[in-house]
């Protein structure tokens, strides 16, 4: 999805205050508007609870809520989100009303056979972020030991025919462009985002099934997970959708019934 949407957003910190002391942020022009209510200095414990909101003229779109430890600095620790979330700024955001997915081009099948493997889900997009698209696949393969895969054979799983879990990006003749050795966790589906993707994760290699979601974004030589975007438990859809109106594609998880809930 391309266009842009007009969006502000606002960071709250609530805290004990000693009395007749505080301090505002400033707005800062062209980026996102930060609100900030300072307890001082703190000499142990939690700061307090942080609230981070995305909004546009029609209210919020998406928040985060999160906990400042004192000496601590800027850094907060995110809760993750309890239902539908977007994949914004290195962690999860909770989205506050439903937002329209872009709509996945599927390759055609047959034109996927010339690859000679097992797809699983192929779908086309630009994770990369260079500006062209590509079409991403998930596939099994007769499993072939790698270095990454040697030094932790214990998490390769195989399904009962012996084929690992891969994901590759190609070019649109299908020319390869990145494989990755092998997917340590399987994959059941998966959407492609400007410079991401979302995924779907499944119990097993020999099942289609939906048990958590994630998010992983190209980082120049492949993808990188980062450790605000754990994989959500319980299932969902991943999806793209431009949530922060900037004409670029954020990952989503849609239709979400969470496992469990997880704050910060």
């Amino acid at each position: 999805m391309r266009g842009s949407r007009a969006t502000a957003a606002c960071l709250v910190l609530l805290g004990v205050l000693p009395a007749g002391s505080g301090q505002w942020g400033a707005d800062v022009p062209g980026e996102t508007h930060r609100w900030l209510l300072s307890a001082g200095p703190a000499t142990a414990g939690v700061i307090g609870l942080v609230i981070e909101a995305l909004a546009d003229d029609d209210g919020v779109l998406a928040f985060r809520t999160g906990l400042r430890e004192a000496g601590a600095g800027d850094s907060v620790a995110w809760g993750q989100p309890a239902g539908d979330a977007v994949a914004l700024d290195g962690s999860w955001w909770s989205l506050a009303r439903p937002v329209e997915p872009l709509d996945a081009t599927t390759p055609e099948p047959g034109s996927l056979r010339r690859l000679g493997v097992d797809v699983v889900e192929a779908t086309t997009g630009d994770p990369d972020g260079d500006g062209t698209d590509e079409v991403v696949v998930v596939f099994r393969r007769p499993f072939r030991e790698t270095v990454v895969s040697g030094l932790l054979p214990e998490v390769v799983e195989l399904d009962g025919a012996g084929r690992s879990l891969h994901l590759g990006l190609y070019t649109p003749d299908l020319a390869q462009e990145w494989v990755a050795g092998t997917l340590f966790r399987p994959v059941s589906a998966v959407a492609a985002c400007d410079g991401a993707l979302a995924l779907g994760f499944a119990s097993s290699v020999d099942t289609h099934d939906r048990v958590a979601a994630g998010a992983i974004l190209w980082g120049g030589f492949g993808f990188t997970s980062l450790p605000g975007l754990p994989d959500l438990p319980g299932a969902g859809d991943p999806a793209c959708a431009d949530v922060n109106g900037d004409g670029r594609t954020e990952p989503v998880v849609i239709n979400r019934t969470p496992e469990e809930r997880t704050t910060p």
